[in-house]
């Protein structure tokens, strides 16, 4: 950002402008943090193949940059269905086919718009979401093209992060494990009554080998060029926090595995259920949508409740796992199927593959590029000093003359613009622990007026 404000005030050549020096020292840092960044996530990559080799899946991870997800042993895909298949299994509905369509705008609240029907966004728009779901008003609420444009990069990068998921994360976290996609769940967990209608479709599941569902799976795909933000998110937003509820309720799980994807890095964080805060969700929901609904006239009086009790869930109960370099999908392409083979799973041909192992030298490599990677990084992160603390020994005259000097440094610090006098009085106490040790008597201490807590405050 200042980068770009530096560059805007000059005109012509910014060499031979008078912020030259400050745009060439910020540039020289641009590079720096964007090779360090590149050489983590390539250390990263090459101790997650280690690691999957060690487990007995190298088959299945990605060292490079492509994952051709027909090959691929731990995805399992929905295929669309043709016109006379008869689901009843909304399960296996592939997400956004016409079949899921007609099934989702059945829905009184969704996982997308369960933050705004609890009312946690705005009061305004959870009595939209009223009118819109009850038909009171023809209510329409055509996203703009700049949030079109964002749900479509979304919707496009969806099966990438599907693809680093499956050839990145599965193999070293979540061993004996596969990704299955998933269609739409009618969420009865919590609501005793026909009404509400809630309606979840989860990104996907994480399958043991015997076909239980282990993990829920979330996916968010954060449009790039933001300027105050990072490329991924390294902490679940509080306004998805309500949509993940509902999927782990929905897939009857108490795990959900979050991911943040962008082109360069996918950040991995697991999220565990909360039963206080769903029990909250099914009270809000059953009260404003139940069988007894009518248009809410004010926030429901356990949102306070609610919120604190999502700013607490934010902090104790998500766990970031990792950052993994992304990959791009090669997608798996299928015909229209009836519906006695809808989930496909797909297979490698391991006579196709080159065997490729690690050596112990290979491996002490890898750990010698982490070291250089984890010291440039410190390097780069550490605030640089703006003053010099320098503590000097004189005698009680402290007669100055040209020719003879006055005092004689033995101690120094660098400091930024403030320092507490708390860690002053420990510099303070570890210098005069070395003087007494060489002998040196130091009667009395003078110093600037920043420290004259040190006169009249003790340690505690």
């Amino acid at each position: 950002m200042a980068y770009d404000k530096f560059l805007k005030t000059t005109e012509g050549d910014w060499r031979k402008s008078r912020y030259a020096f400050v745009i060439s020292s910020l540039k020289t840092s641009l590079f720096e943090i964007s090779s360090c960044i590149e050489d983590a996530l390539s250390c990263i990559d090459k101790l997650g193949c280690i690691t999957a080799e060690m487990r007995g899946l190298r088959n299945l991870y990605c060292e490079g940059k492509v994952l051709d997800l027909n090959r691929q042993d731990n995805f399992y895909c929905l295929q669309i269905q043709n016109d006379k298949s008869d689901v009843s299994d909304s399960s296996i509905v592939k997400q956004r086919s016409d079949a899921w369509h007609k099934i989702r705008n059945t829905a009184h609240v969704t996982g997308s718009t369960c933050n705004k029907a609890l009312g946690l966004e705005t009061f305004k728009k959870q009595q939209m979401h009223y009118k819109q779901v009850f038909n009171e008003e023809h209510v329409t609420e055509s996203p703009s093209k700049e949030v079109q444009m964002r749900f479509d990069y979304g919707t496009a990068n969806e099966i990438n992060c599907v693809a680093t998921l499956t050839g990145k994360v599965l193999p070293v976290f979540y061993e004996q494990s596969s990704y299955f996609e998933e269609g739409c769940y009618t969420c009865r967990n919590g609501f005793t009554e026909t009404m509400p209608t809630v309606i979840v479709s989860p990104d996907g599941s994480i399958r043991n080998k015997n076909g239980q569902i282990i993990l829920a799976v979330e996916i968010k795909c954060p449009y790039p060029g933001k300027t105050f933000t990072t490329k991924v998110q390294y902490a679940i937003p509080k306004y998805y926090i309500p949509q993940i509820l509902c999927e782990m309720a929905a897939l009857k799980t108490d795990k959900l595995i979050f991911l943040s994807y962008s082109l360069e890095s996918t950040s991995v964080l697991e999220a565990s259920f909360d039963e206080s805060i769903w029990t909250l969700i099914c009270k809000i929901i059953n009260d404003v949508y139940g069988s007894n609904h009518k248009m809410p006239t004010k926030l429901h009086p356990l949102i306070p409740t609610l919120r604190q009790k999502i700013d607490d869930y934010a902090k104790a109960h998500v766990l970031f796992i990792a950052e993994v370099p992304s990959l791009k999908a090669f997608p798996c392409s299928h015909d229209l199927c009836s519906n006695d083979s809808i989930r496909l799973g797909h297979f490698m041909d391991l006579s196709d593959t080159t065997s490729t192992f690690t050596t112990l030298d290979d491996a002490l490599d890898v750990v010698s590029k982490c070291k250089t990677v984890f010291e440039t990084s410190y390097r780069l992160l550490r605030h640089k000093a703006s003053e010099v603390l320098v503590f000097l020994l004189s005698d009680l005259d402290r007669m100055s003359k040209s020719e003879m000097e006055h005092a004689v440094p033995i101690a120094f610090a660098l400091k930024g613009y403030s320092m507490s006098s708390n860690i002053m009085r420990k510099m303070l106490k570890d210098v005069f622990i070395r003087c007494f040790e060489k002998g040196l008597y130091v009667p009395v201490i003078s110093f600037d007026g920043q420290w004259y807590n040190l006169c009249v405050r003790s340690n505690t």
